[in-house]
């Protein structure tokens, strides 16, 4: 939807977005500069300003650092306390642009409850991303596969191993590999330091800074 279409429609909305890509904290001007050239009136976008201005404070992510100046920030309620101020402002308006922050601070803490076990706490993207790099994974290791057995494939599997790269994940592997192995990476009923023919490559997925597992390799032991 073009700005000044969803600006006539919902001028708090635009207001929030603004503030949120911003990246820094901003005033009034800059508020209005972006909208005018939008193409709206300078007049239309003070008096829109003026109405929803209290309002703002009621937005979990906007803060004001200074009597002049907006910025955007993480919500940093518990779950408990954004349920219940989501019902609070629920009763009282029905501004989907005030909810949707509480809304994703319990998704952030029910993904981490329900997915991530006791320990681990990622936020709901990187869970989301999380999700995709193992379905990738899985669709790469197939492919690397039939192409061992098969070498009728070696161009799919190279575009594949570099999407694969691209989403930083590490190959555990190649097939045919033999390694001792590891029961965090390696899947086959042997004992940790055996050695195992690699049979089905697996990855690691380096996009959080720590390593993590997304698809163990297939193994058999070297007899």
């Amino acid at each position: 939807m073009a700005l000044l279409d969803q600006f006539d429609k919902d001028a708090e909305s635009v207001f929030a977005e603004i503030i949120e890509r911003a990246g820094r904290p901003v005033q009034l001007r800059d508020i209005r500069e972006v909208i005018v050239r939008g193409g709206a009136d300078p007049a239309v976008v003070n008096r829109r300003w003026k109405s929803t201005q209290k309002r703002l404070a009621e937005h979990p992510q906007i803060n004001r650092p200074d009597k002049t100046h907006y910025e955007w920030s993480p919500v940093k309620v518990t779950s408990e306390k954004a349920l219940t101020e989501l019902t609070d402002l629920a009763l009282k308006s029905s501004r989907d642009w005030i909810v949707r922050p509480y809304v994703k601070a319990i998704k952030n803490v029910l993904a981490a409850v329900e997915n991530s076990g006791p320990r681990a706490r990622p936020d709901w993207t990187e869970q989301s991303t999380r999700e995709k790099v193992t379905l990738l994974a899985d669709v790469v290791a197939g492919a690397d596969q039939l192409a061992a057995e098969d070498q009728k494939a070696p161009e799919i599997v190279a575009w594949l191993m570099r999407e694969a790269q691209d989403n930083r994940l590490d190959v555990i592997g190649p097939v045919g590999a033999t390694v001792d192995f590891d029961v965090e990476r390696h899947e086959v009923n042997a004992r940790t330091g055996v050695r195992v023919r690699i049979r089905r490559c697996g990855f690691i997925w380096t996009g959080t800074g720590k390593p993590i597992v997304v698809l163990k390799a297939q193994a058999e032991p070297v007899s």
